[in-house]
């Protein structure tokens, strides 16, 4: 997903580049990213667009169902059917919501995670600080020292930008976890944390070394992987190093780097940014301001990249890239009017 040419578009590539289907959500660059996007195998993509709510396009890029909440940045869809998203809203001087987060005065940001069904229903909402509150977790929620209770806030205190689940495969290599646990990233306190979507509790969290991190993802081995961005006000990394690839294990807490570029070409993203483990032991890598999305090995070789070429200059943003299995679609034609 990103902007191809002139559109805003997902595009499903073969290795060689070759583009072998096309969903065009709007023909002109808007403000509107694709924040997060999942296809299901009828052809069909639901997307996530900063302020234009989330969305499910058919094959031919035709709106089936339209959500009207402000879903951003990750669509996670788990085992069992159903769609968690990342969404936010903006709490005003006497909305109800802001009685539940104590001591905190409009206007206010508030992160929820959302499930969604297949069909465009809203099913359940979680509040990210809430959760936080009722866990006596404050000194986290109000870390940076700027922000306390009873004072107008910034505009993003947490910024939620990742939901996934975990999944009952993975499930037994993580002690303190069980399926169905959800891991959320909040960008702006550097701050990770799983929770029980059935009684709320905090059951595991902790905040860096990542510094701005992007797409926390559960590992089949017990381990979670993390897109750390390493944000550090210079826009080419070269303060910090750039950005990297971290693998922590979640019970000891040892963090070690997996992937940071390479000596002459620096890896480094401000924002965006989202990462794939592969079966083959590869982790595929998108870029997000860079404009390309690339596979390495466990060597930190380079075995595949897609540039996302405007002209001879320039290249544009991506925001999203995924590997699927070539079985994945059950579409027998993708002819579109």
């Amino acid at each position: 997903t990103g902007f191809f040419g002139e559109a805003v578009d997902a595009q499903i590539i073969e290795t060689d580049g070759k583009v072998l289907h096309r969903w065009i959500d709007t023909k002109s660059w808007d403000t509107a990213e694709i924040h997060g996007a999942v296809p299901l195998p009828d052809g069909s993509l639901v997307i996530a667009r900063a302020g234009n709510g989330l969305r499910r396009l058919d094959k031919c890029s035709k709106q089936m169902w339209k959500l009207n909440y402000h879903a951003h940045h990750s669509v996670f869809l788990s085992e069992d059917g159903t769609l968690w998203v990342s969404e936010k809203r903006k709490l005003e001087e006497g909305d109800p919501r802001l009685a539940d987060l104590y001591g905190i005065t409009a206007p206010f940001t508030e992160d929820t995670v959302i499930q969604v069904s297949l069909d465009g229903k809203l099913l359940r909402e979680f509040s990210i600080p809430k959760m936080l509150l009722d866990a006596g977790m404050e000194g986290l929620l109000f870390s940076s020292g700027e922000d306390v209770p009873g004072k107008k806030f910034v505009d993003d205190l947490t910024h939620l930008n990742d939901v996934e689940v975990l999944q009952k495969a993975d499930a037994g290599a993580f002690r303190m976890l069980e399926a169905g646990d959800v891991i959320v990233s909040l960008r702006n306190i550097n701050l990770i944390f799983v929770f029980d979507p059935k009684t709320l509790e905090i059951k595991w969290h902790q905040t860096g070394p990542w510094l701005r991190q992007h797409d926390p993802d559960f590992r089949s081995d017990g381990k979670i992987t993390i897109f750390n961005n390493r944000r550090d006000g210079t826009g080419t990394g070269i303060r910090f190093g750039g950005t990297n690839i971290l693998e922590l294990d979640p019970l000891f807490r040892r963090v070690k780097v997996l992937y940071k570029g390479v000596k002459d070409h620096v890896f480094h993203t401000n924002v965006l940014g989202k990462h794939q483990n592969l079966e083959n032991g590869n982790i595929l890598i998108s870029g997000g301001h860079e404009g390309r999305v690339f596979e390495v090995n466990s060597s930190g070789k380079i075995v595949w990249e897609f540039i996302n070429r405007y002209d001879k200059d320039r290249v544009i943003m991506t925001h999203e890239g995924t590997r699927l299995p070539r079985d994945y679609f059950k579409v027998a034609d993708w002819s579109c009017n």
